[in-house]
């Protein structure tokens, strides 16, 4: 899942044309190497500003924030916990109803 912000929706196309602000990976384990590895790295690299692990085993969501060496752990949320984003003021999400069946 990604997101694109009003102020950069020119990169959206025929296809996403540059680096949405949010990209959200939901981990399994086919995928949870390469999205803590190659997507993590990659995603830094062309500047996307923040990046979500979803982890449904630990049901726990991990935020990591672009600074200049790479992305950072901003924290890890469980349940009990809610997450937000720095790119919508005011939007929270309780980290629980994400893992809700």
């Amino acid at each position: 899942m990604l997101l694109v912000l009003n102020e950069h929706r020119d990169i959206l196309q025929d296809w996403v044309r540059g680096a949405p602000d949010l990209v959200i990976e939901t981990l399994s384990p086919s995928t949870e190497a390469r999205d803590r590895g190659i997507k993590l790295k990659a995603y830094a690299r062309y500047g996307v500003g923040e990046y979500w692990i979803v982890d449904p085993v630990a049901q726990a969501i991990e935020v990591y924030h672009l600074a200049s060496e790479g992305f950072c752990l901003a924290g890890k949320l469980a349940k009990g916990m809610t997450v937000e984003t720095r790119l919508l003021p005011g939007f929270s999400l309780a980290v629980a109803s994400v893992f809700k069946l």
